[in-house]
């Protein structure tokens, strides 16, 4: 799919005092968004590539988590990477699976969503910004609205 993203996707959750992670991943292009993912639930495992949002397949995800009764606590977002990538890149450049995290709990649920939607919207900048970061050099801004946080050790 030339001209497509992918971006990887987790889902933390709790049921019953259990944590569970969903990884799949989000096919992005132009305005369509699909998703690719293994579950044993075909409404988790495969996401047809249509004209709808990032938020609105994420939204549909949370909703079948909580029918299972689930409640999803976090939502991570991985570094965007092209669907066809360099043999160079794919040779060197690691999937960064959590790039991005959003607490539920920590802020309205509309906002974990709409940052979804500008995290995807922006995949070249927050790749650019996000392997030269991981490279060591003078990372390129990251687009407006995101900044770097640092971890416990300090580090962004």
């Amino acid at each position: 799919l030339e001209g497509a993203w992918r971006v990887p996707l987790t889902l933390s959750s709790k049921r019953e005092g259990l944590r569970y992670s969903y990884v799949c991943v989000l096919v992005c292009m132009a305005d369509r968004v699909g998703v690719l993912g293994r579950s044993c639930l075909k409404d988790l495992s495969h996401v047809p590539l249509a004209r709808q949002r990032v938020s609105e397949v994420i939204q549909g995800m949370v909703f079948k988590f909580a029918e299972r009764g689930h409640l999803v606590k976090n939502v991570y977002l991985g570094v965007p990477s092209p669907c066809q990538p360099t043999l160079k890149e794919a040779a060197e450049v690691p999937v960064i699976w959590r790039y991005l995290k959003m607490t539920c709990a920590g802020q309205m649920w509309h906002s974990v969503l709409a940052s979804c939607d500008v995290f995807v919207n922006r995949c070249a900048d927050v790749r650019r910004a996000a392997l030269g970061a991981i490279a060591g050099g003078a990372a390129p801004p990251l687009p407006a609205g995101f900044a770097a946080l640092p971890n416990s050790r300090g580090a962004a």
